[in-house]
């Protein structure tokens, strides 16, 4: 979904700290959005820190479907595929 230029819904930690990258692999979300990969609005909720997020151009969005379309890095990277191909629900 997002690949075709839809949006999705993550939780985003937003202090994320560089020792708590490789805590979770729905750290990669955060990661993505504070480099500005991906582009997000957040959505009010008073319970967590929930975002709209979309790829903010052609380049990156070429970037990413080559990324997720390379064999070699399916295993790897099997949650970002899922969220870039439609699993717009929200990590909870």
């Amino acid at each position: 979904m997002v690949l075709n230029g839809g949006q999705i819904t993550k939780r985003i930690k937003q202090e994320l700290t560089y020792r708590e990258i490789d805590d979770s692999i729905k750290n990669v979300w955060s990661v993505l959005y504070a480099t500005g990969y991906l582009t997000g609005m957040h959505e009010e909720r008073e319970d967590a820190d929930i975002f709209w997020l979309w790829i903010p151009n052609g380049e990156i969005r070429k970037l990413f479907y080559e990324l997720v379309e390379e064999k070699d890095y399916q295993v790897r990277y099997c949650t970002l595929r899922e969220g870039m191909y439609g699993n717009d629900g929200v990590d909870r």
